[in-house]
């Protein structure tokens, strides 16, 4: 979803399953399917949340779509980036399937990063300039969803598969060129990842004047922020046009207030103002964080990444919208 500051044509891309349907904030969002969350992974604990930040930072490995509109893999001190796709108009990051989906020049292509060495498969052609993609594979679904009013399509993989275009101008169907790569990966092994982690049904006690939601439901909801024992809490929740718009605080034990991705001082909650809910992708030692186009690693300050954070290749939790 969008924060205040956010153009409303950013994009935001998050994997499988808030506080409401996904249909209820914007209708460029498919119905999720139940029990599209992956269960827990099975996996080594991470170093101990006592241990300095500092000396957890690995230099774990993760997805960007460069402005340039290139795909590829980085690390927290890699200077020189593997480009894994030259150009994409449009990605979506499948990190239980290991898959990386995208469109280029209204064709619909995917990458195995199973298979490194393999190019990329073509699915379809005549994609018919979609913004966004939303994969569903039985009660597995991973979709980009930025909150906005735009059109996407929908690959609904089977042994029938097919693609819906929404919000489109056409009603033509999508010829699906990839049927032998689709059918042959029907049975893909999934891997467990940790599950998403977004606003629950418990509030905090937060300054009025901070609150702006359509629903009163969902103001000062919170979510815990993976190890860090801050609080994730959304305090505007709000139709924008064509985009919905939320915005969150940080909060901290002594009911001091921060503005995320990174707390630079503590206030009284009319002192702090708001920033990205999400979603926060924390690597698996939680030492480091992907939000929009920032990297925040250890104790030093978030820095930008190019272009849009698509996920850590070995993905840790999830937080936040």
């Amino acid at each position: 979803m969008l924060w205040l500051a956010a153009a409303c044509g950013a994009s935001e891309t998050a994997h499988g399953p808030g506080l409401k349907p996904a249909a209820a904030r914007s209708p460029a969002q498919p119905p999720a399917a139940k029990g599209v969350t992956p269960p827990p992974a099975e996996r080594a604990e991470p170093a101990s949340p006592a241990a300095p930040l500092e000396a957890r930072v690995s230099d774990a490995r993760f997805l960007v779509h460069t402005e340039a509109g290139a795909l590829v893999e980085r690390g927290i001190s890699d200077a020189q980036p593997r480009t894994l796709v030259p150009h994409a108009d449009a990605a979506l990051y499948d990190p239980v399937l290991e898959l990386l989906w995208f469109i280029e020049q209204n064709r619909l292509h995917v990458l195995d990063l199973r298979a490194r060495e393999a190019p990329p498969v073509l699915i379809a052609n005549d994609m018919q300039d979609m913004d966004r993609l939303t994969v569903m594979r039985g009660q597995h679904v991973a979709a980009d969803r930025d909150g906005c009013e735009a059109p996407y399509a929908v690959l609904e993989w089977s042994k029938t598969p097919k693609i819906k275009l929404m919000l489109a101008d056409s009603n033509e169907r999508v010829k699906i060129d990839g049927h032998g790569w689709l059918k042959a990966q029907l049975t893909r092994a999934t891997r467990p990842v940790p599950p998403s982690s977004a606003f629950g049904e418990d509030k905090v006690a937060v300054p009025d004047e901070l609150l702006d939601c359509e629903d009163e439901e969902t103001c000062a909801t919170s979510v815990p922020f993976a190890d860090r024992g801050w609080q994730l809490v959304l305090v505007v929740d709000r139709s924008g046009g064509d985009c919905w718009e939320r915005a969150c605080l940080l909060r901290n034990p002594q009911d001091r207030y921060a503005t995320p991705p990174r707390p630079e001082g503590w206030a009284a909650g009319s002192g702090a103002k708001p920033g990205p809910c999400g979603p926060y992708r924390f690597d698996r030692t939680r030492s480091a964080y992907l939000v929009q186009r920032l990297l925040c690693a250890g104790n030093a300050p978030c820095r930008d990444v190019g272009g849009e954070a698509l996920g850590w290749l070995d993905p840790g939790d999830i937080v936040g919208e």
